[in-house]
């Protein structure tokens, strides 16, 4: 199992749970959170604006832990949130904690995607960008997953 099984898993499996929420666009409007595999789609053509608010799951990193099969491997995926909001009060921080509650909570709950392939490994970690970016907002949620081996094919060599 790859992990961009696991990254597909989690984008489908959050896009239903956060259908509902609703969040302020670039055009001042009600819309609904983006949600990305790895990276931000090209922006050629377009302002970088036209993303917000968004979600990007994010691969990073691995480790195969040994051959024997007697430990899972892991990688880590990032979860990556960018929120709009050019009200006064500069408020826009808490949308963003409330989409990082959102995400932390289903990942906690559910702890384990994909048919059970895929297992979250605690402690989370979140973070919010401590620079002032207004009107953009930005945070994230780095996570651990056990991940299955390789299976490796004696018949093939």
């Amino acid at each position: 199992m790859t992990p961009s099984i696991l990254q597909d898993a989690l984008v489908a499996d959050l896009k239903e749970q956060l259908k509902e929420f609703r969040l302020k666009n670039s055009k001042n409007e009600s819309g609904k959170l983006n949600m990305y595999s790895q990276n931000l789609p090209s922006i050629q053509g377009q302002k970088d604006s036209e993303y917000f608010p968004y979600l990007v799951i994010r691969v990073m990193d691995g480790e195969n832990k040994n051959d024997e099969g007697e430990e899972k491997d892991s990688c880590k995926l990032y979860f990556i949130i960018g929120i709009y909001d050019d009200s006064d009060d500069n408020q826009g921080y808490k949308d963003l904690m409330n989409i990082i509650e959102k995400i932390k909570y289903r990942l906690k709950t559910k702890k384990y995607f994909n048919n059970n392939q895929f297992e979250l490994e605690l402690p989370l970690k979140w973070a919010i960008h401590e620079e002032d970016t207004f009107p953009h907002y930005f945070g994230g949620i780095e996570t651990n997953w056990n991940i299955p081996n390789i299976q490796f094919d004696d018949s093939l060599i």
